[in-house]
């Protein structure tokens, strides 16, 4: 860290936290932690009596038209009071003082572990039936479409002289993301029911679990908005298979085996409807033995629900995930080349872009070539 942030930070800490104020830059410890858009820090008092002593400061840089901050702050606020986010302590135009959760980050193939697949669902589908008051209702995409700003900062990155011959050609490959065929087509094959509140941005660093509870909480609000419901499972899954650990350029690697299977995926759908169908008191009361008893989960569905409406409910789902993947994939490509070259974040963005830009052609020819 660079010492005039190192000094900015500790300023801000004196002057948010009152007990901390009297504490010297010496006697406050900082620790990044890995991430791909913000700059993400454990900071530590190292003298007793330090209320909030660990906690999150969160420095946002380079996403200037690409994260509505006012609405991002709504939202927070909003997951805090409801438990679904840490408690704020303080926040400005760029830090945010956050509640710092004793937890890790869920692993890549954590995600096709059957207990932790369900506790997905259950989570998800609880941040789905909230109903989040003063943030528009609109969908992501349909925001975005008639948005041609946040278009044309795209063109105009395409167009700057800042890259290699061998970056150039990429760029000029990935410029047809933005055209206005591809996003006539999006308008066209974009699932117009289901739109439920959505995280949007559910990877692994944003999907902690508790010590020793082992419960999903869900942190970073940033592109939270109401979107359809497949987008952010197909956006989890496709997460699932970028290992952001990798400790060489471009630091990500692709598992394309930590994409659940189509069992998997099915069993995914059937806790994600039941968790959604469910009030939550009578979830609080038998959630934790459906997610580890199968033949609880076997005999409330028999109960409860017609196998053949069941499944069309899955199948709808299914079909919305994988759209999901495909608009996933081309929302974060255009998002990671605005950010290349933007933000000072050890991450090779560009090669990021031209993975992305590959799922999205490969899920629309599979989905969308009849």
């Amino acid at each position: 860290m660079q010492n005039n942030d190192i000094a900015r930070f500790c300023n801000y800490l004196r002057e948010k936290l009152p007990t901390w104020k009297d504490l010297t830059n010496d006697e406050i410890d900082f620790h990044l932690f890995s991430s791909i858009t913000n700059k993400v820090y454990k900071v530590t008092a190292k003298k007793e009596g330090c209320e909030h002593s660990p906690l999150i400061l969160r420095h946002f840089c380079g996403l200037e038209g690409i994260v509505d901050k006012e609405k991002e702050i709504k939202v927070f606020a909003e997951m805090s009071k409801t438990g679904f986010g840490p408690q704020c302590y303080a926040h400005d135009d760029d830090i945010r003082l956050e509640e710092f959760i004793p937890s890790r980050c869920i692993k890549p193939h954590e995600y096709k572990e059957k207990l932790m697949r369900r506790k997905l669902a259950r989570t998800m589908a609880a941040i789905h039936k909230l109903e989040v008051p003063n943030v528009d209702r609109t969908t992501l995409f349909e925001l975005i479409l008639e948005d041609k700003p946040y278009f044309q900062t795209y063109v105009d990155k395409c167009d700057k002289d800042i890259y290699s011959p061998e970056e150039k050609k990429l760029v000029e490959q990935v410029r047809d993301l933005v055209s206005q065929e591809e996003r006539d087509f999006i308008k066209e094959i974009l699932p117009r029911e289901d739109v439920s509140f959505s995280h949007n941005d559910l990877l692994q660093g944003n999907v902690l679990m508790s010590d020793g509870k082992e419960d999903a909480i869900v942190i970073d609000y940033e592109y939270a908005s109401y979107n359809f419901r497949g987008y952010d499972i197909g956006n989890t899954f496709r997460e699932a298979t970028f290992d952001y650990g990798y400790p060489e350029t471009p630091y990500f690697k692709i598992v394309d085996e930590n994409f659940p299977n189509d069992e998997e995926l099915r069993d995914f759908m059937r806790y994600y409807i039941v968790f959604t169908d469910l009030k939550k008191e009578e979830g609080e009361r038998i959630g934790e033995d459906l997610l580890t008893n199968d033949e609880a989960m076997k005999t409330l569905l028999e109960k409860n629900y017609n196998a053949e409406e069941l499944k069309k409910r899955e199948d709808s789902l299914v079909r919305d995930t994988m759209i999901g993947v495909m608009m996933s994939a081309y929302y974060w490509a255009v998002w990671g080349l605005k950010m290349h070259k933007s933000v000072d974040v050890q991450f090779d963005y560009l090669t990021f872009v031209k993975a992305l830009y590959d799922i999205y052609h490969s899920y629309k020819k599979n989905l969308f070539s009849k």
